[in-house]
């Protein structure tokens, strides 16, 4: 509904006088009557609307994921016998993990990660090349 010439917003009934507490159509704002420390505080307890929208959405989503998981672990056939002989080997490779050994590996890892970087920026280059080429191409106000 537009308003007719020469009538301003407020004329037209789109906004409401200054201080009164109430909407363009007339309802309560949320805050009328309100101090600012009530407001605050409101705000402070504020939560966003839970993701389920209820508890027993929620129970039904983790039922059905437990179920999904119970099922999944059980068609792997894990040979549970040899994941428990296993342990102590990966309890010793975790071991001696901690502290690493770098002391003797330095320059290796250092050239290691020196061609990482490289790398890295070989590609972002590769990839500019591209990039630049095709966008020029695909932009419609560029393209023939």
């Amino acid at each position: 509904m537009r308003p007719e010439s020469g009538a301003g917003p407020s004329q037209a009934g789109l906004t409401s006088p200054r201080g009164t507490g109430r909407s363009p159509r007339g309802e309560p704002h949320s805050g009328a009557g309100r101090t600012q420390a009530e407001l605050a505080e409101a705000a402070l307890d504020w939560r966003a609307p839970g993701f389920f929208g209820s508890p027993g959405r929620r129970f039904a989503f983790w039922a059905i994921v437990l179920a999904y998981v119970v099922w999944a672990v059980s068609d792997l056939r894990v040979d549970w016998t040899r994941v428990l002989n296993g342990i102590p080997r990966a309890w010793d490779m975790f071991a001696r993990m901690i502290p690493p050994a770098i002391h003797d590996r330095g320059p290796l890892l250092l050239r290691g990660m020196l061609e990482s970087i490289q790398m890295a920026i070989a590609s972002s280059l590769v990839g500019i090349v591209i990039a630049l080429p095709l966008g020029i191409a695909a932009a419609a106000n560029l393209a023939p």
